[in-house]
Parts: structure tokens; sequence; C-alpha cells
């Protein structure tokens, strides 16, 4: 998983506990405890795939509870004029007309087809 050599039990785990456990700005809580942010990370990452499912359960929970249809379609009425005006674009017309399945994203695809 690309976490080798994190042991999540062990002397990270307890630093990591620590950190969380006070009430100072991250970078000084991260500092104190000896952490770094790529032992953080990978922490984290470990933390994540152990509890995927009771993470995913809380996320679709507070979603049932905070989810308003009326305000999402207003905020969808908001950004439609965007949309259009990205419809209009000759990148996307191209990708249209040649009836490619997937649009390609990110810098290095705007770079390739414009």
């Amino acid at each position: 998983m690309g976490c080798e050599g994190v042991d999540p039990q062990g002397i990270l785990h307890l630093r990591i506990r620590e950190f969380l456990s006070h009430d100072h700005p991250t970078k000084i809580k991260q500092e104190r405890a000896g952490v770094t942010k790529a032992a953080k990370a990978a922490y984290d990452k470990l933390y994540r795939a152990k509890n995927f499912k009771r993470i995913q359960a809380n996320h679709a929970a507070y979603f049932q509870r905070t989810y308003d249809p009326a305000e999402a379609a207003k905020t969808r009425k908001l950004r439609m004029p965007r949309h259009v005006e990205y419809c209009r674009q000759p990148r996307y017309r191209r990708y249209k007309a040649a009836g490619a399945a997937v649009i390609p994203t990110g810098h290095a695809a705007i770079a390739q087809n414009d």
C-alpha cells in the first residue's frame, strides 16, 4: 500500500495520538510530537484503509442529515451558465464532434487539446 516501514501500533501511532490531543496549531503539534508529514500521511492512509466502511457510513449519514434538495437546486441553477459556456468552448466541441468516450482532464490534457 506504499506504507512500508510504518507500524500503526508502534511509536508513530503513539506520537500521532499525542499530537492530536494537544490544543495547538497543527505545525506546532507536529513538531512537538516529532511527526513528519510523510509519516502522518502514511499513518492516515493506513487508518483510512482500516476504517473505510465506518468512514463511508459516517459520510453517508452526514450527507443524509445535511442535504437540502431545494438548496442544491438553487446551486445548480447558479452554476448552469458556467456549464453552458464550457459546452461552447472549441475544445469541448471538438471532443463532442469526435465522439470520444471520456473527456481528458488536467493541465496536460488541456495543453494537448488546445
